[in-house]
């Protein structure tokens, strides 16, 4: 009887609890289950800093993009890279029990790869950053949750960057509202898939003053185990370096600072400074390697420069060697090639277009209009090539 009554009290306990509409909540991801690839989308707008009008600005990109979230070395923090479709981000912690992510650091860049030629007086690159030294901290917070069997992160902040192009001497504030998501890909690449030799070119050389490097190189990838492949020939340097690979995503991440034997190295080897340098990554797509992140190598002082030679670039893509890509890629004008805005394809072939984390976003038959500003890969028939729409 004494049973009985419990069951029978616990039954209208359940029972009062539906009819007041209480419903359990799911436990938030592990801070393990948030690491992998993922698709960005949200509300994008720029303003002009000096006029307060709207303004377009050469971002990578804007929305429908691809981010990775990624351990830090914090414990319970993770770094979330790939605004805007530059490399760098932020880091922020995560309770488990609120399912929130905060981020609290002072200051961030997600990139800050320029150079001033002293011989010439021309500047390249750009630098854009986030700046909470006003308000104590960028006090950015996001919301995890699994939305249709995915897991999402949502912001509950808007996020302002500035912008500075120091070749054209626009400076903007790059503005995404409060809301924007990040959707998690289920995508699952092994490292034995991503082993092999590669062919790199770099999308935008920024500083060449360091002689020993180089934009266009062969590059080796290695399975190492245990969670590891090791890359050589990085910036045509000879010297394997052992990069941390996560098969849930597809995403091979390099150290934060490294030096090769003959003493170049990358990363903040002494240097305290406000905001981090995380370390660059690549995604493993198709036969490809592709990345948005900034790599900087740096060599001894060299007085005339009054600072380290240094060799750096943004982006890029590594083909596979006998993926079926590498030999055939066309230059423009090979069948393939750009008028009025529009990739256009001879002899009326089907074709299709990737960017360059090798997701498909369009495909038709002799031309393909729509499509904004950037770099593609254009597949049509036995021939790939890459085109840039301005």
């Amino acid at each position: 009887m004494k049973n009985f009554t419990l069951n029978l009290r616990l039954a209208g306990g359940m029972l009062l609890a539906l009819l007041l509409g209480v419903q359990s909540v799911a436990a938030a991801p592990a801070i393990e289950e948030l690491y992998g690839r993922y698709r960005f989308s949200g509300e994008y707008s720029a303003v002009d800093m000096m006029t307060d009008e709207p303004i377009e600005v050469a971002v990578p990109n804007t929305t429908d993009y691809e981010m990775v979230v990624l351990p830090d070395t914090a414990a319970n923090t993770v770094r979330i890279l790939g605004f805007y479709g530059f490399g760098n981000g932020i880091a922020a912690t995560y309770d488990e029990a609120s399912g929130t992510l905060t981020c609290n650091q002072e200051a961030a860049f997600l990139s800050a790869n320029m150079y001033m030629d002293m011989t010439t007086g021309m500047a390249y690159g750009a630098q854009v950053s986030l700046d909470g030294a006003a308000t104590g901290g960028l006090g950015y917070t996001f919301t995890v949750k699994e939305q249709d069997g995915a897991i999402q992160i949502v912001a509950s902040d808007p996020m302002e960057a500035m912008y500075m192009s120091y070749e054209t001497g626009v400076m903007a504030t790059l503005v995404y509202n409060a809301g924007y998501i990040l959707t998690k890909e289920d995508v699952s690449v092994t490292a034995a898939d991503a082993a092999g030799d590669y062919s790199f070119t770099s999308d935008d050389v920024i500083n060449t003053t360091l002689a020993d490097a180089s934009e266009e190189f062969d590059l080796s990838v290695a399975d190492a185990g245990d969670g590891k492949v090791t890359l050589d020939g990085l910036f045509g340097i000879e010297g394997a370096v052992v990069c941390d690979y996560y098969e849930d995503g597809g995403i091979i991440v390099l150290p934060d600072t490294f030096r090769y034997d003959n003493g170049l190295y990358w990363g903040q080897m002494t240097l305290e400074v406000m905001a981090p340098e995380y370390g660059p990554y690549f995604y493993v797509v198709d036969g490809r390697l592709t990345t948005p992140a900034n790599f900087y190598l740096y060599g001894a002082f060299d007085e005339m420069l009054g600072g380290a030679a240094t060799f750096s670039f943004i982006g890029g893509e590594a083909v596979k060697d006998g993926s079926g890509i590498a030999g055939t890629v066309a230059e423009e004008g090979e069948g393939i090639r750009v008028a009025d805005g529009a990739i256009c394809v001879e002899d009326g072939a089907a074709v299709a277009v990737y960017d360059l984390q090798g997701m498909k976003v369009a495909e038709g038959v002799s031309r393909i209009d729509g499509l904004k500003s950037g770099l593609y890969i254009v597949k049509a028939g036995d021939h790939t090539a890459k085109v840039v729409l301005k």
